[in-house]
């Protein structure tokens, strides 16, 4: 790992490439650099995360942010960056009780511009025969709500701060970094250090591979 960077990233799932990203766009040129301790960006917990967005929130700042990074990831949509982004809803489902205590927060959420149906329980129950409606008042259906594929926005990120001289560098954790020999085996991160296959380099994949002849008589 080189010395002297302006900001130091730990970890390259959604949030860390994320962050690296907006920094260099309204940065340019800001020294950063990215550790991650796996093979690969993603593969902790955004590989694992149901990667679901709404913009239903009580809080006013939280509202900003998800209504942000949901215009965000429909002009990513709209410039052919598919992130496998679908608008599918989210459902809650209340009890008179609660319906009670979060009137007021959703005539907020509603003078915030946040687009929801109330749903009785007779439609719930024609939408959902499998719903059994004891004690439910009513149902809250988020309709700016949905899902989105973390792995391709993962790559999106990824490709993005690339392209602006990005340095990605492993990072070994509770090991020394001498259980790796330089020209057998391949390291991956910035400049690609070793002298053999490189972790992402166009000969890499041959290390999976059984290289075999085949010879055919004409």
């Amino acid at each position: 790992m080189t010395q002297g960077h302006r900001v130091i990233i730990i970890g390259a799932g959604i949030l860390g490439l994320a962050s690296a990203y907006h920094l260099l766009k309204s940065q340019a040129g800001l020294d950063l650099l990215v550790v991650e301790r796996l093979a690969a960006s993603g593969r902790g917990d955004t590989a694992r995360s149901a990667a679901a967005f709404r913009d239903m929130f009580s809080s006013p700042v939280n509202r900003q942010l998800s209504q942000g990074s949901i215009a965000f990831y429909e002009s990513l949509e709209k410039d052919s960056h598919r992130i496998g982004l679908k608008k599918i809803g989210y459902l809650w489902l209340k009890t008179a009780g609660q319906m009670a205590k979060w009137r007021q927060a959703l005539a907020h959420m509603a003078d915030a511009g946040v687009a929801f149906r109330t749903l009785e329980v007779k439609e719930l129950t024609a939408r959902l025969p499998e719903l059994r409606p004891i004690d439910l008042s009513q149902g809250i259906f988020g309709l700016n709500c949905g899902l989105l594929d973390p792995a391709r926005l993962t790559r999106f990120y990824e490709q993005e701060v690339l392209k602006r001289e990005f340095e990605v560098g492993n990072l070994y954790i509770n090991r020394g970094i001498t259980g790796a020999r330089v020209g057998v085996q391949p390291f991956g991160g910035f400049k690609m250090s070793g002298s053999n296959a490189k972790a992402g380099g166009p000969d890499y994949v041959r290390l999976f591979m059984e290289m075999k002849t085949v010879a055919e008589k004409l």
